[in-house]
């Protein structure tokens, strides 16, 4: 059987990885070495780096939370 395109595209997008970018794996070391900064703060730098923002996304909608929901 054939599998329509749009489930091919989706298929090869589960299995690719989007690597996050070396400038904000810095920045998010920098900004959790000051006590004072919090998760609006770390949410900044993740928020602009799509590859970082899918990992973390994956992470936390892992069965290692428990989450029920998404």
């Amino acid at each position: 059987m054939t599998s329509e395109p749009h489930e091919i595209l989706a298929e090869r997008l589960k299995a690719t990885t989007l690597c996050a970018l070396p400038q904000s794996a810095v920045r998010l070391i920098q900004l959790s070495k000051n006590p004072q900064n919090g998760p609006k703060e770390l949410a900044v730098p993740i928020s602009i780096d799509m590859g970082l923002s899918t990992q973390v996304l994956r992470f936390v909608n892992s069965s290692f939370f428990g989450f029920v929901t998404k």
